[in-house]
Formats: structure tokens, C-alpha cells, sequence
């Protein structure tokens, strides 16, 4: 069972992975870190997962150096981040465009 976050600028979805089936997709929008970790943890409690046993993969727009990572990391454990995809051939101009930020949604949409 995993939990996915793919993160914006100021908006996020959650997609929840549960024995091998889509469970939930809700999208979200925040202003705050705090915003964003109560939607998290509300989403979580109203699906009934154990923090310290959920997998939590973050995607997008986010590092570990950003707020929303460091207050996640306060509730959830297993917190890490999603692979590059790398079965792609992508023009040197975007490879740095493209490290962690928003590769999910672009290269997934094709």
C-alpha cells in the first residue's frame, strides 16, 4: 500500500495505492505548510492508514528542503521521494528543468 503526493506550487493530489488498486484521488490546494500537512493527515485518518506503516511517495515540486517536506516528516515516517523516469529522451535544456519538479504530471500525461 502506498500513498502518492504529487506536489505544486500551491496545490497537491493524493493518490492512494491500496492492494494494488486505486483507492483515492483527491486534489488540494494550500497556502501554508500547515495547510498542507492538515489535509494530508486529514485524508489519512479518514482512511483509516497508520503512519508508521504507510508508505509516503512524494512527487513534483517538492525537496527536502522545503517546508511541506520538513512538517510531513514530523507525522510520517516512511517518507521518500519518486525515481526519475528515465525511459525518456529529454533535450539537455530541461534535464535541470525537470530533476524532481513536476516530471510526474508531464511525462506521465503522454
Amino acid at each position: 500500500n502506498k500513498l502518492f503526493c504529487n506536489v505544486s506550487k500551491s496545490s497537491f493530489e493524493l493518490i492512494y495505492i491500496k492492494n494494488g488498486e486505486l483507492n483515492l484521488f483527491n486534489s488540494f490546494e494550500f497556502n501554508t505548510p500547515e495547510d498542507f500537512i492538515y489535509y494530508v493527515l486529514f485524508t489519512i485518518e479518514q482512511l483509516q492508514i497508520d503512519t508508521e506503516n504507510i508508505d509516503f511517495v512524494l512527487l513534483g515540486d517538492i525537496c527536502i528542503n522545503d517546508n511541506q517536506y520538513n512538517i510531513l516528516y514530523k507525522y510520517i515516517r516512511n517518507v521518500s521521494f519518486g525515481e526519475k523516469i528515465n525511459n525518456y529522451t529529454i533535450s539537455d535544456s530541461y534535464k535541470n528543468l525537470l530533476n524532481n519538479y513536476n516530471q510526474f504530471s508531464l511525462l506521465n500525461s503522454f
